[in-house]
């Protein structure tokens, strides 16, 4: 499966996908990036184009913005975060969301 992202992160990313695919063992992958990541241009993302990719191999999909200063690091950097997670095997984690959420003392119940 190709991503059609270009660059040096396109192909890493592409070489993480392609890890996954031709190893089904792999039950959780944790994806740091810029925040540019999450950015819309033209209708999609390379976010929204890996996380597709991602699903397509039987994962549920979580991001979050994070800020390295929340987590008492001596620096104001937001960074995108996915956590991708083989459904079977982590039928109701949601684990980055919950951290993101917990941060900001909510709970998965108040945002919906």
């Amino acid at each position: 499966m190709s991503l059609l992202v270009s660059g040096s992160s396109g192909r890493t990313l592409q070489g993480i996908l392609d890890y996954c695919t031709a190893h089904e063992a792999v039950k959780i992958v944790i994806l740091e990036n810029v925040e540019p990541l999450l950015r819309k241009i033209n209708g999609t993302s390379p976010y929204m184009i890996l996380a597709g990719a991602f699903e397509s191999l039987g994962f549920a999909v979580c991001h979050a913005l994070l800020n390295a200063c929340d987590y008492s690091l001596p620096q104001s950097r937001k960074r995108a975060v996915l956590s991708c997670r083989d459904l079977e095997a982590f039928m109701c984690q949601v684990w980055v969301c919950s951290l993101y959420l917990s941060k900001r003392n909510l709970t998965l119940s108040s945002v919906n």
